[in-house]
């Protein structure tokens, strides 16, 4: 399990490689050596959609639409004096979505109601459902969590817990559009949780032990949470599966589209940046490689336009957004 999300990391860079190696051999009229190329490109070919599309989905459509976002926001950075939320929320005034998600939300002392009262400033007439995931008794009281808003009335909530984990967790929220009842999952599975120290070890500064030493401690740390993230994407695809409605999920997998975790839950769902994105879809833009772990899934009874990236605001990942057209 965990090696096919090894593969994810490094498969963006191999096809990059490969594609340029075919035009070096093109250049050179190396044509048999070309062969190898395109047998590495073939082996993954039913994989290059997950990561790279030419053409986007785009639609004017009005009626029967619901548009949804998706942002992982760092606990509004409330680790930063210098963040000005403002622009953040102006943007969600001017999309207007009908769902969006939000996961790494924190506050203290009284920020918390601030915060989702000035969702709703910007955003009136919705409902919002707050998830605790865990509260922090230090020097400050903190409440971690993740919140669900949306203009459609909220008829039953829930959560899928982890065991094991911190910080983590799936809430989930039934509302009624129209006669119909949908659910939306709103997802934050297991983070490799990185701390300055493991930055620091991937300068790989020292002589070659010291470098292997390093390399070693750092793929045992990414190995640990492959680990946990398969075992929780098998709980929330076990879910899904027993859920009676249609479904919308967003969230932050903290993994590729090529993975165990993204192939177990997305199941017979449909992928927003398949369906309608463009180029490379880079949704992580912290101190790792930027991969594409952010995601917003659908029913197959939708159809989806309009996928696109919005700004990183004052988070490590970019806001995501699409429009889902209700079929009659």
């Amino acid at each position: 399990m965990w090696l096919l999300s090894l593969v994810g990391i490094s498969y963006t860079l191999l096809l990059l490689a490969n594609i340029l190696f075919v035009i070096y051999w093109l250049i050179f009229f190396k044509f048999f050596k070309i062969i190898y190329s395109l047998a590495a490109i073939a082996i993954g070919f039913s994989h290059i959609q997950k990561v790279f599309k030419l053409n986007n989905n785009v639609s004017e459509l009005k009626e029967n639409t619901i548009k949804v976002m998706s942002f992982n926001g760092n606990y509004f950075g409330v680790y930063s004096t210098t963040i000005n939320s403002t622009s953040f929320f102006e943007h969600l005034k001017e999309e207007n979505p009908d769902i969006f998600c939000f996961q790494e939300f924190m506050w203290e002392n009284n920020k918390r109601k601030n915060y989702i009262k000035k969702t709703n400033n910007y955003l009136p007439g919705g409902h919002v459902s707050f998830l605790n995931v865990y509260t922090a008794m230090d020097t400050i009281h903190r409440e971690y969590g993740m919140f669900i808003y949306t203009k459609f009335p909220i008829v039953n909530t829930g959560k899928i817990e982890f065991e094991n984990t911190k910080g983590n967790c799936v809430q989930w929220v039934d509302v009624k559009i129209k006669n119909e009842t949908f659910r939306i999952y709103n997802v934050h599975l297991q983070s490799i949780k990185f701390d300055e120290r493991d930055y620091d070890i991937m300068k790989l500064n020292g002589n070659n032990d010291t470098i292997i030493n390093k390399a070693e401690s750092i793929m045992l740390k990414m190995k640990e949470a492959w680990q946990v993230r398969a075992k929780q994407a098998e709980l929330l695809k076990d879910h899904i599966e027993s859920c009676p409605h249609k479904i919308i999920l967003c969230g932050d997998f903290n993994d590729t589209p090529i993975s165990y975790t993204y192939n177990t839950v997305v199941g017979n769902l449909k992928d927003a940046f398949i369906e309608s994105g463009s180029g490379f879809s880079q949704t992580y833009s912290g101190r790792m490689p930027s991969f594409r772990i952010d995601y917003i899934l659908a029913d197959k009874s939708f159809d989806i336009y309009n996928y696109e990236l919005g700004d990183k605001y004052w988070s490590d990942h970019k806001l995501v957004q699409t429009t889902l057209h209700i079929k009659k």
